[in-house]
């Protein structure tokens, strides 16, 4: 069997094909760069090149895949890319889908983000195709949220756009193992939500923070405004502009609070934590030197 994984550059293919590669399956890793695909994963993968907005090109790449995990980052037509993949996959004759999809909460009726409506167009392609799927609904990633927070918290101060807000920040790592549970199983069906174990302050992260570093550690909580003026500053483009600020307003309701217990049903341990996160990242920095 086949298990092709499209989007194998990005940061959860990436994990998703070593956690296929270490569960002794056939991998295909497929992305527009095969020649980077090649520098990842050596010998270890097959390798394919296609564009998911070229569907000719899905074609070959297919070809013998029983099962497909799909990721694709956030982009203007990020619906049609992916059901140029349903479409692809349903002719090469898939068995299952496993997608990457957005946050639930950025999915619900009458209050969608305009990346949430695109995900949810997609899983409605995919009902609609007859192929077995399933759907990973993850929280807001760790990796993406939070990346630069330890560094600043180093220094004694850090900036979120959460407000008050708490959130079930998810590790990556648990992202990538949740899919390929899925694609591993022996039947899936739906959608399934996924957090990580506890829904955390800005304040909570400055305590743990403190605690970690063995000083004091301030949160600076800034505007929705002054995240988007940074993001636009650094060159991104509207559409992850007005993404953004979508998405921060839900947030700020407090629609990201919600846990779940999806990742321990799924694979058998519990879901990793925000403090193990800052812990891990603040030692990575310690090994370059003396934190300031």
């Amino acid at each position: 069997m086949v298990y092709a994984v499209v989007g194998a550059n990005g940061r959860v293919g990436r994990l998703v094909a070593g956690a296929l590669l270490g569960a002794g399956v056939r991998v295909r890793a497929i992305g527009r760069d095969a020649a980077r695909l090649r520098t990842a994963f050596g010998c270890a993968v097959e390798t394919a090149a296609a564009d998911l907005g070229e569907p000719a090109s899905l074609a070959a790449a297919l070809a013998s895949v029983e099962r497909v995990f799909i990721a694709s980052p956030v982009h203007p037509q990020l619906a049609a890319h992916q059901t140029n993949l349903v479409g692809a996959a349903r002719a090469a004759g898939v068995q299952r889908i496993v997608k990457l999809s957005g946050s639930a909460w950025t999915m619900q009726p009458g209050s969608p983000t305009s990346t949430g409506a695109a995900h949810r167009a997609v899983e409605e392609a995919l009902a609609a195709a007859g192929i077995e799927h399933a759907c990973v609904r993850p929280n807001a990633f760790m990796q993406g949220s939070l990346a630069e927070a330890p560094r600043a918290m180093a220094r004694g101060s850090f900036e979120l756009p959460i407000g008050g807000a708490r959130v079930s920040y998810i590790d990556v790592a648990d992202i990538a193992a949740v899919a390929a549970a899925l694609l591993l199983a022996p039947r899936v069906a739906g959608a399934v939500e996924i957090t990580g174990p506890a829904a955390v302050s800005g304040d909570d992260l400055a305590a743990s923070a403190a605690e970690l570093l063995g000083r004091p550690v301030a949160y600076a909580p800034i505007g929705i405004d002054a995240a988007v003026a940074k993001m636009r500053a650094s060159g991104a483009p509207p559409f992850l502009l007005r993404h953004l600020e979508e998405v921060l307003t839900l947030i700020r309701a407090g629609a990201a609070a919600a846990t779940t217990g999806e990742v321990a049903r799924l694979c058998g341990r519990p879901a990793g934590s925000v403090r193990d996160f800052l812990r891990a990242s603040l030692a990575a920095m310690s090994a370059d030197g003396p934190l300031r």
